[in-house]
């Protein structure tokens, strides 16, 4: 798991509407996971998950369900992977976190990583990830602010 975590919010922020987090990510493996939760990090460190749960993208079905699309092992993917909407104001003093996983078992089943049909595999494999994150591929979560209060 990857965690980000932001410097203590100076100022109220209100954050209303769709979080989309744009990952960019290469596997070893021709399918897998990406999950993202983010939350909000009170000063006394207790961290409050936004949204309704855990959000996924299945690599498989990263460009639509209309068609598989499997990964070339090694070679960068885009990850759209939505959040929900979400209405929430990080009050000056919190931090918000990002993680950034490739399971969520048991909330969703487990990807056997193969590339296999899914319905009938019994293949398991150990998939390797690596999440991007420069200016050739610049992954970033998308917050709709609403409302910033100025100090």
């Amino acid at each position: 798991m990857l965690v980000y975590t932001s410097e203590p919010i100076s100022a109220p922020i209100e954050v209303v509407g769709n979080v989309v987090v744009n990952l960019e990510a290469a596997s070893d493996a021709r399918d897998t996971d990406f999950t993202a939760i983010v939350t909000d990090v009170g000063p006394d460190g207790r961290a409050l998950q936004l949204g309704p749960r855990i959000a996924i993208r299945r690599a498989r079905y990263r460009n639509g369900f209309r068609k598989e699309e499997l990964l070339v092992p090694g070679a960068p993917a885009k990850f759209r992977i939505e959040l929900y909407d979400v209405a929430h104001a990080f009050l000056a003093g919190h931090r918000l976190r990002l993680e950034i996983s490739s399971s969520a078992a048991p909330y969703y089943n487990a990807n056997q990583n193969s590339g296999n049909p899914v319905a009938t595999d019994t293949a398991w494999r150990v998939a390797n990830q690596t999440v991007l994150h420069d200016r050739a591929h610049p992954s970033s979560i998308s917050l709709p602010v609403v409302r910033t209060a100025t100090p």
